[in-house]
């Protein structure tokens, strides 16, 4: 990569670095001196089995950006249709096409989305997928376990476990 071009390239970082930082999206640089490996720490919907969980994503920016999409993964197991439950990989149909206008905080925007809403046309967990469409409630339930178990998050009691096993409605 030529000089002037990876002059560009570093510019646009910073300013997307800034503009992140600005609007409350915590992307940093793994080292102050390498813009090309960042992490992203996702904000959870609160409508969601992963929420209390804390994500972050592994960020590759590769030499030819912005005219090439940078690599994103999760760096927690996540238990989500659209991400690989082994490499954390977010399938790339489901970021949507690149071009040179997008910004890695909106990519980061549409993967937060992705935790609300799963893309059923782009699985790359089959069994997250199926049940996200056929029981939901199981979906969820596996989701918040791998939550609790890989990122962190609060445990959540079940009514029934609460009330010693007793319908809440009938004690009240």
């Amino acid at each position: 990569m030529d000089t002037a071009a990876m002059s560009s390239r570093l510019r646009r970082l910073a300013k997307e670095l800034q503009d992140c930082q600005d609007t409350g999206v915590n992307l940093q640089p793994c080292n102050p001196d390498d813009l090309a490996h960042l992490e992203a720490s996702l904000s959870i919907p609160p409508d969601t089995p992963f929420f209390g969980g804390t994500y972050t994503i592994n960020v590759l920016v590769p030499d030819d950006y912005p005219f090439a999409k940078p690599s994103m993964r999760f760096n927690q197991k996540i238990y989500n249709p659209n991400v690989n439950p082994d490499t954390g990989e977010i399938a790339p149909g489901a970021l949507g096409s690149w071009d040179p206008t997008n910004t890695i905080k909106a990519t980061l925007a549409t993967i937060a989305k992705l935790l609300q809403h799963p893309d059923s046309r782009y699985p790359l967990n089959s069994e997250a997928d199926l049940q996200s469409r056929e029981t939901p409630s199981l979906f969820k339930e596996r989701a918040q376990e791998w939550a609790v178990k890989y990122a962190g998050a609060p445990t959540t009691e079940t009514d029934s476990a609460s009330y010693g096993g007793y319908n809440r409605n009938l004690i009240n």
